[in-house]
């Protein structure tokens, strides 16, 4: 249903800072932190809906692979414009992404938990939400054991 919704204008952080506090059951009891640094005033128009399922997919690609035999760690969630155009800079410190598993990471179906609870669609969806529905471009940085990045462009107002 959230991809679903219609276009609105929202506050971003605000709406991201929602989004983690559904999440946060999954923290509870643990020593994973998250961090979103964004203006509280910044305002795009876009599709809520779409930042509901990057985010929820981004969150638990790292809880269940950046983080896994990790006790800890942190997120860390960047949000800056530059005129017209918004970068949503998500980062966790766990374990990396093998070079091997780089190239295949949007593909739909790969998974590194295949049989152990993952369907290896979390990322294509998120690759497919950026580049369809809000526009924007993908770009992925990992070194094992490094933790990864991705940098998410998109227009503020679509």
């Amino acid at each position: 249903d959230h991809i679903n919704e219609e276009l609105s204008c929202f506050f971003i952080k605000e709406y991201i800072d929602e989004v983690l506090e559904s999440l946060i059951f999954e923290l509870k009891n643990s020593k994973f932190k998250i961090n979103v640094i964004c203006l509280s005033d910044f305002q795009i128009t876009s599709y809520p809906g779409a930042f509901y399922q990057i985010i929820t997919n981004l969150f638990y690609n790292s809880i269940r692979h950046g983080f896994d035999g990790v006790d800890f760690g942190n997120i860390v969630i960047n949000i800056s414009t530059n005129g017209s155009i918004a970068t949503l800079v998500y980062r966790d410190d766990g374990i990396g992404i093998s070079d091997n598993n780089m190239s295949r990471i949007f593909d739909p179906s790969f998974t590194t938990k295949q049989g152990r609870g993952g369907s290896g669609l979390g990322m294509h969806i998120v690759n497919n939400l950026v580049t369809n529905v809000l526009s924007g471009d993908i770009k992925v940085n990992s070194q094992e054991e490094c933790g990864t990045e991705f940098i998410i462009t998109f227009p503020c107002n679509i």
